[in-house]
């Protein structure tokens, strides 16, 4: 089944509301690309582009779409990230929220960013990562 929750608006879309660089990066246990695969791309619907050749040995994943550009690398000794994290504007908040959460994820939801309706959850990894939504309220 497909899903797709991000928005697919242009980078001068609100996708940027997060001071959010169209390019950002995050961390994933050694070996842990499927684990990441399940969840950016079955999950949430990012698309998984090819590393170049020669990065392609270090491992890590990476995922490209409209204004956004996901790079998750492995680390050793592995730390996940608590604050930094990925921010992702999407179309369908409530069913990005349902999907993750019949998937065994938690979500917490956060009102205090004005003109949003936002979540934020863990990948399996435990980095933390934040879905933004212009419309509905929480479920």
């Amino acid at each position: 089944m497909e899903r797709c929750f991000l928005s697919g608006g242009s980078s001068s879309s609100r996708s940027d509301c997060h001071d959010v660089p169209p390019s950002r990066s995050g961390l994933l246990s050694h070996r842990g690309e499927e684990a990441a695969r399940r969840f950016y791309a079955d999950l949430l619907g990012l698309v998984e582009v090819a590393k170049p050749p020669e990065l392609a040995a270090r491992g890590g994943i990476w995922f490209r779409g409209a204004g956004y550009e996901l790079h998750i690398g492995v680390e050793t000794p592995f730390v996940p990230s608590g604050k930094a994290h990925a921010a992702f504007l999407v179309e369908d908040l409530d069913g990005a929220a349902r999907a993750l959460t019949d998937a065994g994820h938690l979500v917490s939801w956060d009102s205090s960013f004005e003109g949003y309706v936002r979540f934020h959850t863990a990948d399996p990894h435990g980095n933390r990562v934040e879905l933004l939504g212009d419309r509905g309220t929480p479920a």
